[in-house]
């Protein structure tokens, strides 16, 4: 088999010519044009040893000074049909099978401003604003990490999570591979709004980083990352989400774009100088238990009234019973407070700990509200501040800790 005649040819309608094209975006590309292609048929393992075996044809370079290494490919020698001997290329050393696998997954440079992916984005971005590089990311503190409403201020997001709609990805599959690498938990409540609770725990984590100055600069400033407090599933490894600078001035963009999640063992983290550390939220951990000497204060009537939408549905049209209800079912719930602080869960909203504490109001075993407890040291009380459905309060307590064994699942 001759490989420049058969390969080149795929090539040729694969690539478009005098443009250089990011490897990982060829497999799919070439497997499109033939469903059989595999670099094991020409003799060779990874695609990158298999361009490099026809350099007469193929100029290979590096993008930027990253570890491991990021190669864009274009055709040369090739025109009207015909091949012709192109300049040679020096081959370079294999790189070896972690480099490839990262080639092939995620090296893709941003998308051109007429790319449909960058249609989509919000038209409100102040095209004056300065490039990430020149803006602090402490100091500009900004709002969400990802785009939380549809009509959000680009210059209030940090980063824009890339998805390829001609490789059959969709706005969650950025997610979903975050998820496959983390050790396994439900962070989809609503199949409305898949990974919801994923998103909730990035963005309020980011959020908290930010805050404490935890958001890491590679050597050239070109990547950032930040440490996801996520953990790959046998245990042993932190999961650090990196993103890339936006390159093109005054484009309708975020600052940042989300390139790939590393364990903290992979290379990608020579390129930065500090390891990124996780969020800490503890400054007291008096916050994460229960008091038994605190007694607990309660409005039943105003939280039954205002949180109507948050009760079982049986008490949502009758808020004096319900408040009826919420005084019955105090006495025993500090009870069972005392002989197991554990039955408080603490969470974290509005940069404070506060406790959540299930309530059966119609004692009959089934879902619980949760009462959000907040502790007042002078008057040694902790004050019911509203009630939370199960699912709202398990997003802002899993932002501290996963939750196993508890009654919030």
């Amino acid at each position: 088999m001759s490989i420049p005649k058969t390969f080149v040819s795929l090539l040729r309608k694969s690539i478009p010519e005098e443009e250089y094209v990011v490897l990982s975006s060829l497999p799919k590309t070439l497997k499109k044009i033939d469903p059989l292609f595999s670099t094991a048929t020409y003799g060779y393992e990874s695609l990158l040893e298999l361009l490099r075996s026809v350099s007469k044809y193929v100029s290979i370079r590096p993008v930027g000074d990253y570890t491991p290494p990021i190669y864009e490919c274009k055709l040369i020698g090739v025109s009207d049909g015909k091949f012709q001997l192109g300049a040679e290329v020096e081959p370079k050393a294999p790189v070896n099978t972690e480099e490839e696998e990262f080639n092939i997954r995620i090296v893709r440079d941003l998308p051109k401003p007429t790319s449909p992916i960058r249609k989509v984005l919000s038209s409100t971005h102040d095209a004056q604003r300065p490039l990430p590089s020149e803006r602090n990311i402490k100091d500009t503190q900004y709002v969400s990490l990802m785009r939380i409403y549809g009509n959000q201020n680009n210059s209030e997001v940090f980063g824009f999570f890339r998805y390829s709609p001609d490789e059959e990805e969709t706005p969650y599959s950025p997610y979903e591979k975050l998820a496959s690498m983390a050790i396994d938990e439900d962070w989809t409540r609503d199949s409305k709004y898949p990974f919801d609770f994923l998103k909730g725990y990035l963005n309020q984590t980011f959020l908290r980083l930010m805050k404490q100055g935890k958001i890491e600069y590679s050597k050239d400033r070109q990547l950032v990352c930040f440490n996801s407090g996520l953990q790959t599933r046998d245990f042993k490894k932190d999961i650090i989400l990196v993103f890339k600078k936006t390159t093109i001035p005054g484009a309708d963009t975020t600052d940042w774009t989300y390139i790939v999640a590393v364990d903290s063992y992979s290379s990608m983290m020579e390129n930065f100088e500090n390891y990124p550390e996780l969020a800490t939220y503890i400054d007291n951990p008096a916050d994460l238990i229960f008091n038994p000497a605190y007694s607990l204060e309660v409005n039943t009537a105003h939280i039954a009234d205002e949180n109507s939408d948050r009760l079982p549905e049986e008490l949502r049209k009758n808020p004096t019973l319900a408040a009826f209800a919420l005084d019955g079912a105090l006495s025993s719930l500090i009870n069972g407070l005392r002989r197991d602080y554990r039955m408080a869960i603490p969470h974290w909203h509005h940069d404070r700990i506060q406790l959540l504490i299930p309530v059966d109001l119609l004692g009959n075993g089934n879902e619980p509200i949760v009462l959000v407890a907040e502790r007042d040291d002078n008057r040694r009380i902790y004050r019911i501040k509203t009630i939370l459905t199960q699912d709202m309060a398990y997003g802002n307590a899993r932002v501290l800790r996963r939750l196993d064994g508890d009654w919030l699942k």
